[in-house]
């Protein structure tokens, strides 16, 4: 009898080999932010893609959210509310996204995302 598993997911030990082989960077700008390091597939499953090291990529949050349609990471939200504000003259909002994108860039996360 064989036994067949369907792998819905990188192992940890695939994603450590692919973290270690991409040098914990995002494969599209270079982005290092270890929070936001994701492993992901270069050819999907459903285009006949697998979970392998081989098939394997990494991705910053910003650019594993493209890849899935997506097109805001939660710092390009306060990047867009800040501007929204400062074009209607809201300072409260306007304070309020400056110090959240402060915070963002003393913790060093998403820092390829500008906001000045």
């Amino acid at each position: 009898m064989t036994l067949t598993i369907n792998q819905t997911d990188f192992t940890p030990e695939q994603k450590r080999a692919i973290l270690e082989r991409d040098d914990y960077r995002c494969v599209v700008c270079g982005g290092q932010d270890n929070l936001e390091i994701q492993v992901s597939l270069v050819q999907p499953i459903e285009q006949g893609g697998a979970f392998t090291v081989e098939n394997g990529q990494t991705r910053c949050q910003n650019h594993k959210a493209i890849e899935n349609g997506q097109t805001n990471s939660e710092k390009n939200t306060f990047v867009e509310m800040l501007h929204n504000a400062r074009a209607i003259g809201d300072t409260a909002t306007e304070a309020f996204c400056l110090d959240i994108l402060a915070t963002y860039h003393k913790h060093g996360v998403n820092g390829h995302i500008e906001w000045k």
